[in-house]
């Protein structure tokens, strides 16, 4: 990866921190009520405050995106964190904070940190 994509990369995860620590400030505390049984817990946690669900992602995000801004500085980003490979030009430049390269990402069977509000395309017009 070139001095100038490591920089636009870096950019990028910048303005993402950004956007994403601006929209945490203001959020009310969130009323949970702890019950003994934690599935009853979540369901009751997601009737009462729908937006939480979306305020965790963004909090998994926001710890992903400060890992990538880390990886950067340690001269690791774009380094696959499972086989050692490259993550990808393309897989990064959509989601610069991605930490696995895509055959690892399948063989996970794990679905990638998207941000709030966006959906993969494939299902959109799968029909």
């Amino acid at each position: 990866m070139t001095q100038r994509e490591l920089n636009e990369c870096w950019l990028a995860l910048s303005n993402k921190r950004a956007q994403l620590v601006y929209a945490g400030h203001g959020r009310v505390d969130l009323d949970i009520d702890f019950t003994t049984n934690s599935i009853d817990q979540t369901r009751e946690h997601r009737k009462r405050n729908p937006s939480g669900y979306a305020f965790d992602h963004e909090t998994k995000v926001l710890r992903e995106v400060r890992s990538a801004i880390d990886r950067i500085g340690a001269g690791t980003f774009g380094i696959c964190l499972e086989c050692a490979s490259d993550v990808g030009r393309q897989q990064l430049a959509a989601m610069p904070w991605a930490t696995l390269c895509l055959a690892c990402q399948e063989a996970t069977n794990k679905p990638i940190s998207r941000p709030v509000g966006t959906h993969d395309e494939s299902l959109v017009h799968a029909s």
